[in-house]
């Protein structure tokens, strides 16, 4: 399987070369090299034509395993991908010898240009030798490239490559050696093998540095250097099964985790947990850190020490705990016998998009092949748990906000009276607020009150968002913009309003509010959302306004205040989900705070809004649990939707059709729907016709499926298929 290519490749393996499955090699592809991985090797390979040669190995270890590599064909087939797809996105990849280019002295010259002494005086300052990549940092590219050409053309200087390959130092470990003699000795004794130095020992026991060095130079605390050991074979698997814990706050499910992870290392297995994003990984990792051995993470944009430390340990086939994303699922962990997914209704994990696999559904996959337990670690409470029967509804601690009797309700405010005196109070107490509203821009339509129209972009036929920061409206779709209309491009109106209000809105509501508190705000629209988030952390920051990217990123323990401003917009959304989903973002947000929990909302008769003002929400997940079952949605069944695209309308209804009929010979009339037209039926200057396939038997049709899929692709049908099943 190469890069850049879908499919397989058969070479021959040279003799001087040994080679395994797994192993990352370069080979020759037309008139390049390409790298490629090992998937199967041939004692009898085909002599009716002859076979070009591996140029090299790039790895020496072999990077996933027969486990791996069916994990990820698995789900290469119920993503409707080609074959190799995750494979070459999600694989692992070690740290490589990186190429650097030194700039080198050889030699003075008296007649320097200023700005050519100025880069023999940067070199000098660094020995006589400098990275050409540091030079260039440090005194600009474009001001000493033609003085730097110069020098290297009179032999002042000289270039030369190196070789820079990732170092590694193996970890320290700790011993106690002897019978405690009091409490401390017993803790340190306890917590010991948990730590890489001092200082780590005096956290986790509690003892004072004194202590620590006293018992050093004892020789009661004992240091070694810590060396890969591989992983026991043989160990019997505990099987495959899945279940549901709901109602498990971020503490107890830390506690738990650590439990799990140090009694499955103890009996030489491996474990790894699934995070929703990079953000949650890393906060997971450092509560984690000290309190379970062997532990890593496997992300990207991991450190060199992080990702030299996760090779080692991956080279030595050691027993670990992981926690990650896609890669994580496809190391080649020896004796994988638990898998974890945490907060699995986080709307980070909750993401559906064409030919993608949700992380649960990934992870259920490698536990089936890997024959090991798979549990869903969750703040609320899942169907799945409540169907098992294991789990109720717990009723939320939350205060409703009735907006609709707002004085001002027709220009739909975002902040309340009641809203604003809660904040106000909370202010004065020297407290912290978070806002959250998931709506980007200032207004998610705009529209003529005089004639009813709506902007909408003309390449999608979707409401237009206005932000007032640049007076633009855009589309989240396509990224068209244009300068927001003074007049109704349709009437020639005055009357144009802005509805639906976002995160911009709220933040100069607040602001006006409270002139003299600075509001800071958190979204992809805005470049310093990084910043403010730290900020609010440290708490240098009172009152900060998010999106669902602060929902892992900021500490809602630190607010004694957090108000939902609005979940009308997914409430209102025409999906059998939405209101499970509004309900599991507010049941996070709770679980995640301390303090108090406001939610606004305009849609008071909602089925969800009067189960929490009633304290009902048992017999709202009963009702919800029933609709779908009635209805045959998950969890009592499984989905597929076929987008059927094209640029004319005709055209992509008449594809609609036939690919309808295509199905009914696949699967029964009652689990086709008939084709409709997309919830955006227009993208991007391309209509969209949808068809549901609704299955409790998915997987017994996966492969025909996927055959129609490609052949329609080769015939010109254009066809994207979502599978939003966990």
């Amino acid at each position: 399987m190469l890069e850049g290519f879908s499919g397989e490749l058969s070479y021959l393996i040279p003799e001087s070369l040994h080679i395994e499955v797994g192993f990352k090699v370069i080979v020759p592809l037309g008139e390049r090299l390409s790298q490629g991985l090992v998937t199967s090797i041939d004692d009898n390979p085909p002599t009716d034509f002859q076979l070009k040669e591996i140029v090299s190995i790039s790895s020496s270890f072999p990077l996933f395993d027969e486990q791996v590599l069916e994990t990820s064909l698995l789900a290469d087939l119920e993503s409707f991908n080609q074959t190799g797809y995750h494979l070459s996105n999600y694989l692992y990849q070690p740290p490589s010898p990186k190429i650097h280019k030194l700039v080198k002295l050889t030699g003075i010259d008296s007649n320097l240009t200023p700005k050519e002494q100025e880069i023999i005086d940067a070199i000098k300052s660094n020995d006589s030798n400098i990275k050409l990549t540091s030079l260039n940092i440090r005194l600009g590219k474009k001001r000493i490239s033609y003085s730097l050409r110069k020098l290297l053309t009179l032999g002042v200087i000289q270039i030369e490559q190196v070789l820079e390959t990732p170092k590694f130092s193996f970890e320290t470990v700790w011993k106690f050696d002897g019978e405690p003699k009091d409490e401390t000795e017993e803790k340190i004794k306890e917590i010991i093998h948990l730590a890489t130095n001092k200082s780590e020992i005096h956290i986790l026991s509690g003892a004072s540095t004194y202590k620590i060095n006293k018992l050093i130079k004892e020789g009661k605390i004992i240091s070694a250097t810590k060396k890969p050991t591989p992983a026991k074979k043989g160990l019997e698997k505990f099987g495959f099964s899945v279940n549901y814990i709901s109602q498990a706050s971020p503490s107890k499910r830390t506690e738990e985790y650590i439990r799990i992870s140090n009694q499955l290392v103890a009996e030489n297995r491996s474990i790894v947990i699934i995070c929703s994003n990079i953000h949650a990984c890393r906060k997971l990792f450092e509560d984690l850190k000290g309190k379970v051995s062997n532990l890593h993470l496997a992300i990207g944009g991991l450190g060199i020490r992080e990702a030299t430390k996760l090779s080692e340990s991956v080279r030595a086939k050691e027993q670990m705990v992981i926690i990650g994303m896609q890669t994580a699922l496809l190391l080649p962990v020896p004796n994988l016998s638990q898998i974890i997914v945490d907060e699995p209704l986080s709307p980070y994990m909750d993401i559906t998009q064409p030919h993608t696999l949700h992380l649960g559904n990934l992870a259920k996959i490698r536990a089936k092949i890997s024959e090991c337990p798979l549990s869903f670690y969750s703040s609320p409470v899942m169907l799945e748990s409540n169907i098992e029967g294991s789990q109720e509804l717990d009723d939320l601690d939350v205060e409703l906000v009735n907006m609709v009797y707002e004085p001002t309700a027709f220009e739909q405010p975002l902040l309340s009276g009641a809203s604003a005196s809660a904040v106000k109070k909370e202010l004065e107490g020297d407290g912290q607020i978070i806002v959250y509203l998931n709506r980007k821009g200032f207004s998610s339509f705009v529209f003529c009150s005089e004639c009813n129209e709506v902007l909408r972009c003309p390449k999608c036929k979707i409401p237009l968002t206005y932000s007032k920061n640049n007076y633009e409206v855009r589309c989240r779709y396509c990224g068209f913009q244009s300068k927001a209309p003074d007049l109704c491009p349709s009437c020639g109106g005055v009357s144009i309003r802005y509805k639906a209000g976002g995160i911009e809105k709220l933040q100069i509501e607040l602001s006006n509010h409270f002139k003299n508190m600075k509001v800071l705000r958190a979204d992809g629209d805005t470049k310093e959302s990084a910043k403010n988030i730290s900020d609010f952390n440290n708490g240098d920051c009172r009152i900060l306004i998010g999106t669902s990217m602060i929902l892992d990123r900021v500490d809602f323990e630190k607010a004694g205040l957090v108000l939902v401003a609005s979940l009308d917009g997914l409430l209102s959304m025409p999906i059998y989900s939405a209101s499970h989903k509004a309900y599991s973002t507010l049941a996070t947000i709770r679980e995640k705070t301390a303090g108090r929990v406001m939610f606004q909302t305009y849609l008071p008769l909602h089925p969800l809004i009067k189960a929490i003002a009633t304290k009902k929400l048992g017999e709202f997940l009963e009702n919800e649990k029933q609709e779908r079952e009635d209805a045959l949605y998950p969890p009592f069944s499984q989905l597929l939707f076929f987008h059927v695209i094209s640029k004319k309308e005709t055209t992509a209804k008449k594809d609609a059709e036939m690919v309808t009929s295509k199905l009914l010979e696949i699967l029964d009339e009652e689990s086709v729907s008939s084709p409709n037209k997309g919830y955006f039926h227009r993208l991007k200057g391309e209509y969209r016709w949808d068809i549901m396939v609704k299955t409790s038997e998915l997987n017994k049709y996966l492969a025909s499926l996927r055959k129609l899929f490609f052949e329609l692709k080769e015939s010109g049908v254009r066809v994207e298929i979502t599978n939003p099943n966990l």
